[in-house]
Order: C-alpha cells, then sequence, then structure tokens
C-alpha cells in the first residue's frame, strides 16, 4: 500500500510504501482478541490512547470534508486549528 501526503503536505512529507500481509477482515479479528482479553486479562491491542488518536483524526478528516479546508491538530492544547 502506498500513502500520498495531500497536496497541502506535500513538501512536507514524503510518500511511503507500506507493506501489509492480507489477514482477512481486520475488525473482526481485533473483536475477538477484544472478548479474548476480557476473559483473560490481558491488554488489548487498540487501547483508549490509540482510540482517542484514532477518532481525533477521523473528527478532523470530517470536517476537512465538510469545510472545504485542511485542519492542524496541537498536540499541546488539544486543539484544532484550520489551515
Amino acid at each position: 500500500m502506498t500513502m500520498r501526503p495531500e497536496q497541502l503536505f506535500a513538501d512536507e512529507l514524503e510518500v511511503r510504501d507500506y507493506d501489509a500481509p492480507d489477514t482477512g477482515d481486520s475488525q473482526d479479528q481485533l473483536r475477538v482478541h477484544w472478548v479474548e482479553c476480557m476473559r483473560g486479562k490481558e491488554q488489548v491491542l487498540s487501547d483508549i490512547e490509540l482510540g482517542t488518536k484514532v477518532m481525533t483524526i477521523v473528527d478532523l478528516a470530517t470536517r476537512s470534508l465538510w469545510d472545504g479546508r485542511a485542519y492542524r491538530f496541537d498536540p499541546h492544547s488539544l486543539k484544532a486549528h484550520s489551515i
């Protein structure tokens, strides 16, 4: 899989290739793992910090789509700013 930055960030970021094997439906695998972790009291792969980061990205992408603007997130102030 190739990840390309949006035009706005093309000068700052490089194109990256990721090699990831096809393991089927990853969402189903994560759900099964989550249930197994609850039963075995193990640490899950997707903890609350990862979930928060993912939802921040999804929120900013949705805002960008609706508003037609790019957003930047400041992790220190925990605020998003349009660019």
